[in-house]
C-alpha cells in the first residue's frame, strides 16, 4: 500500500507541475549534426517535411493541421515538400510551391491529398496536376506562370539542399527549432514529442533572458 501511495503521489506531483516526462535524446528525438536557420526569427519553428505522394503524410495531414491550429503565438508550423529526386514526387513538390505562390495552397492542400490517395487520381506530372488545379477554380495561366516562375524554380533548387541540411531520410518528418528531428512510434506520439520539444525550447529561451 505504501508503494502504491508513493506512485500516486509521484504522479500527482508530475501533473500538478503542469509538465510531462521530459523527452529523451536518442529515443524521442535526434539532434541534427548542423542546426538549420529558422525562417521565422523569434518564433519556435516546427517544420514538417512531407510529400503529397506519401500515404503516411496523407494520414499525418489532418493530425498536424489540427495540432498546428492549437499552438500559441510563439510557435510557427511550416512545411517543405520532399522531392527525393523521384520523378513522381518532384512535380508535386513544385505544385506545392506554385499553389503557395497563387494563394491557393491553404484551400487545396487537403483536397490534393484526397485526390491522390482516396480518389486515386494519377497526379504525377505538370499536365495532370494543372488540369486538376484548374478544375478546382484556379486560373490556368496564373498557375502555369507560377509553376515556371523564377521564385518557384529558386525554391526547388533550395529544396535539395534543405533535404541534405535537415538529414531527411523519410517522410513525414518533423524538425523543431532547426535542431531536433522528432521520433515516435505513431503520428500522435510524434506530435506529442514535438510539443515537449517546443516546451523545452521555450523554457530554455526564457531562462536565457534572465
Amino acid at each position: 500500500m505504501l508503494f502504491r501511495a508513493l506512485l500516486v503521489a509521484a504522479a500527482m506531483a508530475v501533473f500538478s507541475s503542469g509538465t510531462l516526462a521530459s523527452v529523451v535524446e536518442g529515443k524521442d528525438y535526434t539532434a541534427l549534426r548542423e542546426p538549420q536557420p529558422a525562417q521565422n526569427k523569434g518564433k519556435i519553428e516546427v517544420l514538417e517535411v512531407f510529400s503529397f505522394a506519401c500515404p503516411h503524410c496523407y494520414e499525418m495531414h489532418p493530425r498536424i493541421t489540427a495540432w498546428a491550429a492549437k499552438q500559441p503565438a510563439d510557435v510557427v508550423v511550416r512545411k517543405i515538400p520532399a522531392g527525393f529526386r523521384n520523378p513522381g514526387w518532384i512535380p508535386l513538390a513544385r505544385a506545392y510551391y506554385a499553389l503557395e505562390s497563387t494563394g491557393d495552397l491553404k484551400r487545396l492542400e487537403g483536397p490534393l491529398f484526397e485526390a491522390i490517395h482516396r480518389e486515386r487520381q494519377p497526379l504525377m506530372d505538370e499536365k495532370s496536376i494543372t488540369d486538376w488545379v484548374v478544375k478546382q477554380g484556379v486560373d490556368r495561366a496564373k498557375f502555369s506562370a507560377a509553376w515556371n516562375s523564377f521564385g518557384v524554380n529558386t525554391r526547388m533548387s533550395q529544396n535539395e539542399r534543405q533535404m541534405v541540411g535537415y538529414e531527411v531520410s523519410g517522410v513525414p518528418m518533423i524538425v523543431v527549432d532547426g535542431r531536433y528531428t522528432v521520433r515516435g512510434n505513431s503520428y500522435d506520439q510524434m506530435l506529442a514529442n514535438a510539443a515537449e520539444l517546443v516546451a523545452k525550447i521555450r523554457s530554455e529561451r526564457a531562462a536565457a533572458k534572465k
